[in-house]
């Protein structure tokens, strides 16, 4: 899509995030415990983020 900068879309699980252009498929599965993680994309370089999976403890977070 021409002068749109990024289009970020969800409910297509996928087991890795993945970029085509300027569209971005983030569902990774967050909310499926013990097979998915969160993906988080940094607005100002449109970077994708492997985020944590929904087990993570707070705990193991901070000591990432």
């Amino acid at each position: 899509m021409r002068n749109v900068r990024a289009l970020i879309h969800g409910h297509l699980t996928l087991a890795v995030a993945q970029q085509r252009g300027n569209v971005f498929y983030i569902d990774t599965g967050g909310w499926m415990v013990g097979e998915g993680h969160f993906t988080f994309v940094d607005f100002a370089s449109l970077e994708l983020i492997r985020g944590p999976d929904p087990n993570a403890s707070a705990e193991s977070l901070r000591n990432r």
